[in-house]
């Protein structure tokens, strides 16, 4: 098995027209997003009305190029100069603020137009929840090995007790701006977004994910969440994926995921996180995808998980 570790975050550059360059840079010109416009919160909860609203103005401003699923694979794609952003793309939507999305939506480049004279705030607002929506819709998890660690518990029929406990959950999640959507129509098994709301986001608000069944999924990046609320995922043992980047985490709170057997991926970028945490992933033998970039991480403590690890 080959372990991929990233400490330093190399980003696949793309552009095209329409939001194709929104998170990338122009060419081979940076398009920094201004401090203020970056720590901008987004003022629209991504329920589930945000999200319809977000992919209807998506189909008609968006698709064309992208694709109906976001994935650059639009009818006018080929005919672009560059090829268009993939919207699924987790590591490119991971850095960038929902601000910043909406900034360079608004402001446009080059080829873009400005959003703002198209769209009012408020659809703006939708689309970018949209958007985040698609970053998690196509994870490696949900046709391949994930799918297979968890094959069979999602088809468990759950007790009503069970049913009503999920159903409160989804609520709890749902009433601070989290968002939680099965993977399929046909697929029971779960992903849950913490990052839309960011800093507000707070350990006691992850209290409710224990009673969610099968969750593959996870996102908790930019969250305020501590050492303390990474106790809330212990039971979580479906887990696949697992985004902690820019948390308030450090060594000491990575103990509460030495359990979590079936994770393949954990971002750990721009955390507080060094050596001596990783002796507490030793144990995760499915592990493929850790990124450290940012961290306190040196190259002895990334050897020392690799050698644990045998690879």
């Amino acid at each position: 098995m080959k372990l991929a570790i990233t400490t330093r975050w190399v980003l696949a550059t793309t552009l095209s027209v329409g939001l194709a360059s929104l998170l990338s840079a122009h060419g081979d010109k940076p398009w920094p997003v201004p401090k203020e416009a970056a720590a901008r919160k987004n003022p629209v909860s991504a329920g589930h009305e945000s999200l319809a609203q977000g992919k209807s103005l998506y189909e008609k401003n968006c698709a064309s190029c992208h694709g109906p699923e976001g994935k650059a694979d639009g009818p006018m794609a080929a005919h672009l100069p560059e090829k268009p952003s993939n919207f699924t793309d987790g590591h490119m939507m991971g850095e960038m603020t929902d601000g910043g999305i909406f900034w360079k939506m608004s402001e446009g480049r080059g080829p873009m137009p400005s959003f703002k004279k198209l769209l009012t705030d408020e659809e703006r607002w939708h689309l970018v929840n949209y958007l985040r929506a698609l970053a998690h819709s196509h994870h490696d998890e949900s046709h391949g090995q994930g799918a297979l660690l968890v094959a069979g518990i999602a088809q468990d029929q759950p007790s009503e007790k069970q049913v009503e406990a999920e159903r409160t959950a989804v609520e709890k999640i749902e009433a601070v701006g989290g968002v939680v959507r099965k993977i399929a129509a046909t697929d029971d098994r779960l992903g849950v977004d913490f990052h839309i709301q960011g800093s507000s986001v707070v350990d006691n608000h992850l209290a409710p994910l224990k009673d969610l069944r099968t969750i593959i999924w996870l996102d908790l990046g930019n969250t305020s969440v501590t050492d303390s609320g990474l106790a809330y995922l212990e039971t979580l043992t479906t887990l696949t994926k697992l985004h902690l980047e820019k948390t308030k985490i450090t060594e000491a709170g990575l103990k509460h995921l030495k359990n979590l057997k079936s994770l393949s991926y954990l971002n750990l970028y721009g955390t507080a996180v060094s050596d001596a945490g990783l002796s507490h992933l030793r144990g995760l033998s499915n592990l493929k995808k850790l990124f450290l970039w940012q961290t306190k991480v040196t190259r002895k403590g990334v050897a020392g998980l690799q050698k644990a690890l045998r690879i």
